[in-house]
């Protein structure tokens, strides 16, 4: 299944894009207004990961800051504003159900909106929860990731707690937020955050019994979960095609759909790509598998080029990658980029 071909294609207006950029030109700018500066402070936990790349950008991908966890906190100052996505890649953490030291494989993700002065931005696999079942290929808002991550909390029988701003700290047995975290590695015991991201919620009885299990093994409370709470899941409805099944596992049929490729290179924003009548993958790793076997790609390297996938997800028919191509020709230059894929 050729899902990707859209992406070699795009590296080349990327690469054109950062050209433009770094070329420069003989008109003298007008004074830039002075910015406003927001700054963002939160966590990231799945136990506290440390070390973690922490990249704010907005909706189409164009980055806004970068900075690195330590012991699972970051404070990141920015001049973008608007409703911003907070991803975090890499780093480690103690697994609560191993108790071993764990590399973060799939990307947290939680929103914020900046508008001047302080926020605050929690990552969990809860927020990433909410946020890969938003926005069903629509273009990322807070609003909509805040209802979704109400949504969470209900499901899971967390009420009034903010998914998205409250820390919590998976140590202590009494604090419901950090109790649940736990659970959810009792749960996956040392698979990826992405197992979680696709089960099917709805009418889970497996699950439902298995979460149960998992949390009376590291703390006091009883879960009740609201199935009132509808969470759209990649495995509710299947990633392919108009009539796949649901899963535990997310796959749909294969089918065909229209893609829209977004995001921004060096911090540029890049023109939207749209292609008819291409397959939809059916998984994540049929999505990122087709990167690192794309033809464009192996005809780049073969001239001096090279590709490197930094981080990929691919969750509900919306794909996330955050990539360098460095090049040799016409001149040597790296070019960081950050796309997202959108079947529908």
């Amino acid at each position: 299944m050729k899902t990707t071909h859209a992406l070699g294609t795009l590296l080349v207006s990327v690469a054109s894009v950062g050209l433009v950029a770094c070329g420069g030109g003989d008109d003298t700018p007008a004074a830039p207004a002075t910015p406003v500066e927001t700054t963002i402070t939160g966590s990231a936990v799945k136990g506290p990961v440390n070390g973690a790349t922490v990249t704010a950008k907005k909706a189409d991908g164009t980055a806004c800051g970068t900075v690195t966890t330590t012991n699972g906190t970051y404070t990141l100052k920015t001049t973008c504003t608007g409703d911003l996505v907070i991803e975090v890649t890499g780093g480690t953490y103690t697994d609560e159900a191993t108790k071993a030291t764990t590399s973060l494989t799939s990307p947290l993700k939680v929103m914020v909106t900046a508008n001047g002065g302080n926020a605050k931005a929690v990552a969990t696999p809860f927020t990433t929860l909410a946020f890969s079942s938003s926005f069903g290929g629509t273009p990322a808002t807070t609003a909509a990731f805040a209802n979704q991550a109400k949504k969470v909390a209900q499901y899971f029988g967390m009420g009034n707690v903010d998914l998205a701003t409250t820390t919590p700290n998976v140590q202590d047995a009494k604090d419901m937020y950090g109790a649940y975290l736990a659970a959810v590695s009792g749960y996956l015991n040392g698979k990826g955050v992405n197992e979680f991201l696709q089960l099917n919620l709805q009418n889970n009885a497996a699950f439902q019994s298995a979460f149960r299990t998992a949390l009376s093994a590291v703390s006091a409370y009883s879960i009740t979960f609201d199935a009132s709470a509808i969470i759209a899941s990649s495995g509710t409805t299947g990633t392919g095609g108009t009539s796949g099944t649901g899963s535990t596992t997310g796959t749909g049929t294969s089918g065909t759909g229209t893609l829209t490729v977004t995001g921004s290179a060096m911090g540029v924003g890049i023109p939207a790509v749209t292609i008819q009548n291409v397959p939809v993958p059916a998984s994540q790793s049929d999505f990122c598998g087709e990167l690192t076997n794309d033809a464009t790609f192996r005809s780049m390297e073969q001239s001096g080029a090279k590709f490197t996938v930094s981080s990929c997800s691919f969750v509900n028919k919306v794909g996330n990658v955050v990539a360098t191509l460095q090049i040799t020709t016409p001149m040597a230059m790296t070019v960081p980029y950050n796309l997202t894929y959108t079947y529908k």
